[in-house]
């Protein structure tokens, strides 16, 4: 999954529109009803139910900033969360925003990780090792990488309008074209969601937001399905959360921060899958628009100038950094970083009027994960805690004092 933060993330849209400013504070939808028959003709798709990835033994913790040419790293062992040494890694600078770098990076969960690297005019993905093996670098070409994503011996690579693999296991790993969009010109697979062996790469920003769905299925991953996502004005996907739910059926939670003319916020998306693509129609869909919005939506804005503040919890607004699905005695729970608002977890079977309830976590949450029933989270200023959720209810299970502010978990 890529690892763009918030202040590394630039609209590239130049159109603006007036935001409604009826004092509404949400845009309220209702889930979608799903055709009776789906749970019985949904076309069968095995790969939904097989998982290719390891089990994770590891956490891989990451702490940059953005004016920084160098990131650290920290790896911690899951089972005893022993934290290991500082490992730096170069960051890669920014074509349009001087003086800036991002970090391009992905973890499996086990002993390697992979970072793609900027050398003179061409981009490398490395593979590197947290147990002493040796480096492997694969050339890839002078087109920057966006996105990495790893699962198992396998990464694949957002470069342009191109989605790219690399089998780690060959004896010499090469770079190799899953699927090309040629009418995708000056954009990129920004980001990167899975679940099991469902696989979908999303083009973030600019409408039309362009996504291809892969099913990883023995090594191999197939293209099942191009479409297109709903579009946001001003806004871009930075965070995507994909969750199968039978043969064929699934859901894609997206958060989506956007700025129009009278103000700015993020939403939270619901969109229902149904044989590799969208259940609905998505043509045309904008879903910060404020009027017909045909997916389950949640929105917080905050107005520029006059104007009510519009909060789904809180009395003040903070940025979402991170979001997490957890399986809980009651059901399914989505998690979302809210930095001094703490965590917030509200049902993935939410509607427009639903309202998270907010966990305080003993101070700003930065980014969490989840791994089966295990939430941890990174608590401000530096801290990586394991959080046991019980209902409404948060306890700390172990906090681990950090030696810097690490923002995000490594994915």
């Amino acid at each position: 999954m890529r690892l763009v933060h918030a202040w590394l993330s630039i609209s590239l849209v130049t159109a603006c529109t007036g935001k409604r400013d009826d004092g509404e504070a949400t845009t309220t939808t209702d889930r979608p009803a799903v055709d009776e028959r789906d749970e019985q003709v949904g076309e069968p798709d095995a790969d939904a139910a097989r998982d290719p990835s390891e089990p994770r033994r590891r956490l891989l913790l990451l702490a940059h900033e953005p004016t920084a040419e160098q990131a650290t790293l920290r790896a911690v062992e899951l089972g005893s969360l022993a934290v290991g040494e500082a490992l730096t890694i170069p960051a890669a600078t920014m074509d349009h925003w001087p003086g800036h770098f991002r970090v391009v990076a992905a973890h499996g969960g086990g002993d390697r990780f992979m970072i793609a690297r900027l050398d003179a005019s061409a981009w490398t993905v490395e593979r590197r090792s947290l147990v002493g093996e040796p480096s492997v670098a694969i050339e890839v070409g002078e087109q920057p990488i966006a996105t990495l994503h790893m699962v198992g011996e396998r990464v694949f690579v957002g470069q342009g309008n191109r989605v790219r693999s690399i089998d780690l296991s060959a004896a010499t790993p090469t770079v190799a074209d899953l699927h090309q969009r040629p009418e995708m010109q000056f954009k990129a697979y920004d980001l990167f969601a899975r679940d099991g062996a469902w696989l979908v790469a999303i083009d973030d920003q600019v409408t039309p937001v362009y996504a291809d769905r892969f099913a990883l299925i023995d090594g191999a991953a197939t293209h099942r399905a191009g479409f297109e996502l709903p579009g946001a004005i001003n806004g871009h996907y930075q965070f995507a959360l994909l969750h199968a739910t039978g043969p064929g059926l699934g859901t894609l939670y997206a958060i989506i921060p956007y700025g129009v003319m009278s103000g700015s916020g993020h939403d939270l998306v619901a969109l229902p899958m149904r044989d590799a693509a969208p259940a609905v129609d998505t043509a045309d869909l904008i879903v910060n628009s404020g009027a017909g919005v045909t997916i389950p939506v949640l929105e917080e804005h905050v107005p520029r100038g006059e104007g009510q503040l519009q909060l789904l919890v809180g009395d003040h607004f903070t940025d979402w950094t991170g979001l997490a699905r957890v399986e809980l005695d009651g059901g399914g729970q989505l998690l979302i970083a809210a930095g001094d608002r703490g965590l917030l977890a509200l049902p993935d079977q939410f509607d427009g009027n639903s309202r998270p309830t907010m966990l305080d976590v003993g101070g700003p949450c930065l980014d969490v994960l989840v791994d089966g029933q295990r939430v941890f989270v990174l608590r401000g200023p530096a801290e990586l805690v394991e959080l046991a959720l019980v209902g409404d209810a948060v306890t700390t299970s172990k906090a681990i004092e950090l030696d810097a502010r690490y923002r995000s978990f490594v994915r």
